[in-house]
């Protein structure tokens, strides 16, 4: 992938998608079944808080992108 968005966008799903490993430490940890945990709260809010901190952080480094060439 060439493109600077594509890139960025590509590694926000993916970030999000893993976190189901987070899910799985905290059913692990706690002692819980581990579906519940992650269709219940705890992978719902961490996907979605990784998301959109990902997100965030994707769009800051655009516009860094814009005014410093980070691609070499």
């Amino acid at each position: 992938m060439k493109s600077v968005p594509a890139r960025l966008a590509a590694s926000v799903l993916i970030a999000t998608f893993y976190m189901f490993i987070i899910a799985f430490e905290i059913a692990y940890v706690g002692n819980a079944a581990f579906w519940p945990t992650f269709w219940g709260g705890a992978y719902l809010t961490t996907a979605i808080g990784e998301f959109l901190a990902m997100t965030l952080g994707a769009v800051v480094l655009y516009f860094v992108n814009l005014r410093f060439d980070l691609s070499k």
